[in-house]
Parts: C-alpha cells; sequence; structure tokens
C-alpha cells in the first residue's frame, strides 16, 4: 500500500461560502475567486446562476477555488480592506 493511500482525502467543494471566521484561512494559499454577494444587489442576483455555473466548471479543478461571501453588510468579511464592486481573484491572499 501506497503513502498516498494511508492520507484522508479531502473532497473539493464546488462553492465555499466563506464567513469571518473561514475567510483568511481559505485564501492562505492557492487561487481564490470570490464574489463578496449582498442578498439585495440586483447585480449579484444577476449574477447567482452564472457564477453557480462557474464553481460547476471548476469543481474538479485543483488550482483555483470559487468562492462567495454571503451578505456582506451584516457578515463584515474583509470588507474594509477590499473594494466591493464585483468578483476578486485571489493569489496566495492578493489581489491578481
Amino acid at each position: 500500500m501506497e503513502i498516498s493511500q494511508l492520507l484522508p482525502t479531502v473532497e473539493k467543494v464546488a462553492l465555499y461560502e466563506l464567513t469571518e471566521e473561514t475567510f483568511d484561512d481559505h485564501i492562505a494559499t492557492g487561487q481564490h475567486f470570490i464574489d463578496f454577494y449582498a442578498p439585495w444587489c440586483s447585480h449579484c442576483k444577476l449574477l447567482a446562476p452564472t457564477w453557480d455555473e462557474l464553481a460547476d466548471v471548476f469543481s474538479t479543478d485543483t488550482t483555483v477555488t470559487i468562492s462567495k461571501v454571503c451578505d456582506v453588510l451584516s457578515n463584515n468579511t474583509h470588507t474594509d480592506i477590499f473594494c466591493l464592486t464585483g468578483p476578486f481573484l485571489l493569489q496566495d491572499s492578493v489581489c491578481a
């Protein structure tokens, strides 16, 4: 038996929903495409089906994760460091 067979496997989620508690750990390494979502925003509502489709397309890609931060006004997840004008691509915690 190979060592890789003994290691636990972590299944990749298609769409990650980030919170203030999970955000920093999630973006610490790698590339992440994140949508800061407000449920009352008409643009966010229009983008939602496309964002879900994007997550499905990249669900098996190990180089990038597709995420969203829901209800940014009440969640306040890093709204102090990101201009909330749309989705962001983060690579190793830096806007790319």
